[in-house]
Formats: C-alpha cells, structure tokens, sequence
C-alpha cells in the first residue's frame, strides 16, 4: 500500500496520520487501536516504531558523547538512571549503562544530602543525575572538568523532571519496559513544546519514512 511516511506499509496514509495524531495526544494503545479500527498489535508495532525514531532524533541532537543507541538493548536503561544537561531551554537526558549503576549509586550515597557532589569526572558532564529507584535528583558541584557548571540544577531541568515525572506516573513507567524509549519521548515532547509536534513528526516522517 502507498505510504510517504512507511516503507512497504500495510496501512493508509490516514490511518497513520492518525496514529500520529492520537500518540501526541498521548492516547494508550487501546484507545488508539479503537479509533482507528485497527489491531492493538498493529498499534503497538507502529508506536514501538515511532519511539524508536524519537530515540535516535534525540540521540544526534544530544551534545553527549553516546556510550551506545540502546532503546532495544534492556540492558541499558533497565536500572532507570539518568544525567541530564540544560541546554538553553532545552534538557538532554543521558542513560548510565547498567553495568556502572552500581559504582555510581554508591558515589552517590556516599554525599548524603545530595548537594555537593564529588564524582569521577566521567560523571560530571551532567548538571544532575536522576535515580528512579529512589526517586531522588542529585545537582552535581564542579568537579574536574566540569567546566565551572552549576552544582544546583537550573529551573528548565526542574520544569522538565515535573513534566516527565507527571507522565511517567501516568503511564507506569516505573515498572515499564522500553524505560529509554519512554524517557527520550519526554525529552523530544518537551525540548518542543512550543511547536506543533504533530506536524513535526509528519514532517520527520516524509523526510525520512519508518521501515
């Protein structure tokens, strides 16, 4: 079937046009599947694939140095810590690699009030580190070469954990599979708030359509 926005697609261009339309309205599968008159699996595949161009979008605007694209790794995001950066009026997140959790939660425990951080300098890149396990925030002090960043977090990174955390909440994700994918999803629907994200992901799509 003819689709500019998927490859070889087996749905109209209106049924995915559609799909985009209730995902940023941040409707659950069911619903979607619902108002389309399509199968719950077929939904789920799209919007798998959907979040999975989100992650890699974000992944190349993010001014990190990427230890790894790891949205279908479980292994990397499965231990739910982050760094975050502020980045003018946008925030990048960063997902710690399962295999450095453990070192890094202990460094972090080690600074009880979580204020006044001494980390490796592998870890002081970031303006903060997120640990759902203990749904605590950590504001990082200069430390190596931290480049004299601030060791409380700016407004936007709060603006950013208060919106991600309310849609967290609402979807589970705490106890969710695909934790990267959901938290790049919260990353690109805030860092373009102002914009029409339904006409940008439609746009994204043309460009370059999912296979």
């Amino acid at each position: 079937m003819k689709n500019k926005y998927v490859c070889r697609s087996k749905i109209s261009e209106d049924k995915f046009r559609k799909i985009i339309k209730y995902f940023v309205l941040d409707l659950d599968p069911q619903k979607i599947a619902s108002l389309t008159s399509l199968n719950r699996n077929t939904v789920n595949r799209y919007l798998v694939r959907i979040r999975e161009r989100i992650y890699t979008v974000c992944v190349r605007q993010s001014p990190f140095d990427q230890h790894a694209v790891g949205f279908l790794d479980d292994t990397l995001g499965s231990a739910r810590i982050f760094g975050l950066i502020e980045n003018g009026l946008r925030v990048h997140t960063d997902l710690i690699p399962v295999q450095s959790t453990a070192r890094l939660r202990h460094c972090l425990k080690a600074n009880g009030d979580g204020r006044s951080l001494c980390l490796p300098e592998r870890w002081t890149c970031y303006d903060g580190i997120v640990d759902m396990e203990s749904q605590r925030l950590y504001g990082l002090a200069t430390y190596g070469n931290n480049n004299g960043r601030n060791a409380s977090c700016g407004r936007v990174i709060e603006d950013f954990l208060g919106y991600a955390q309310k849609r967290m909440l609402h979807m589970h994700l705490s106890v969710m599979d695909h934790f990267g994918l959901h938290l790049k999803e919260c990353e690109f629907r805030f860092n373009h708030r102002e914009e029409d994200i339904y006409q940008l992901l439609l746009k994204m799509f043309r460009e370059r359509p999912l296979t």
